[in-house]
């Protein structure tokens, strides 16, 4: 499995954020069904113009406030100098040392970020000599030309205890 631990510093984004029942497999039904819905109702499109970004730019998904049974979910960008846009809200990113996954490249929609989200908590943390910190994780998607992409996922950790 590619990854990277770097330390990043703070930041903040804008989008648009639901509330996704975290039991099971239910991230994995209603995140997608939420970017369906964003991008048919034109706020993806919205959210690429705001930021300065072209038709095919890419934007960002960021998991936070998890509880017990919810989590939110945002889909968006990083934060414009101008300011926060009328009609998003705004999510600020502490800074933290971030475990980043790459996919590597893959063709336009076929990543499979699911399985990669099973495989990196159900093999990288066990066998790693880290865990999950408290914050924000994103799923960063960069366009790499000939309708080329890669997807990164960011998950703040600490090293395990005696490690």
């Amino acid at each position: 499995m590619n990854y990277k631990i770097e330390e990043k510093q703070a930041f903040e984004m804008f989008g648009v954020s639901t509330l996704v029942n975290a039991d099971d497999e239910n991230p994995f039904i209603e995140i997608p069904a939420f970017w369906t819905r964003c991008i048919s109702d034109g706020t993806v499109n919205r959210i690429r113009t705001v930021a300065g970004l072209g038709d095919t730019s890419q934007i960002h998904g960021v998991l936070y406030n998890k509880k017990q049974e919810n989590l939110s979910y945002m889909i968006g960008y990083f934060l414009p100098q101008s300011g926060l846009p009328d009609g998003f809200e705004k999510l600020q990113i502490p800074p933290q040392t971030y475990a980043i996954f790459s996919t590597g490249l893959y063709a336009d929609g076929q990543s499979n970020i699911q399985d990669f989200w099973k495989r990196i908590w159900g093999e990288w943390f066990p066998s790693s000599n880290y865990e999950s910190a408290n914050g924000p994780e994103l799923e960063m998607t960069y366009d790499r030309g000939n309708n080329m992409y890669e997807m990164e996922i960011w998950i703040p950790v600490v090293k395990k205890f005696g490690s």
